[in-house]
């Protein structure tokens, strides 16, 4: 899905989820490819918490529509995909 984003917007950066530090959220323990499992249960605890902070937040927020939108119909659903894990149709401040 963000390989179909990137080609149809000619854009190579989308984020989904905020930003742990706008969330006031500490960056991840340990970096990816982890190096042992105990990284990756470091960075899997680090995750849970992260989820519970970042729930609280919107990564964008739909403005407005302008002009014929005439998306491609296989868009839509990467759309709403999009659209759902930012919570971008939500009210909540953005991270």
């Amino acid at each position: 899905m963000y390989v179909r984003l990137c080609s149809l917007q000619n854009s190579f950066r989308a984020r989904l989820t905020p930003k742990p530090w706008r969330c006031n959220f500490a960056p991840p323990p340990v970096q990816f490819p982890f190096e042992t499992p105990q990284a990756e249960r470091a960075f899997r605890q680090w995750e849970q918490e992260y989820n519970r902070q970042a729930a609280g937040f919107a990564t964008c927020q739909f403005v407005a529509a302008f002009g014929h939108r005439g998306d491609d119909p296989a868009f839509y659903d990467l759309l709403v995909y999009h659209d759902q894990q930012t919570r971008a149709g939500v009210y909540m401040p953005l991270a």
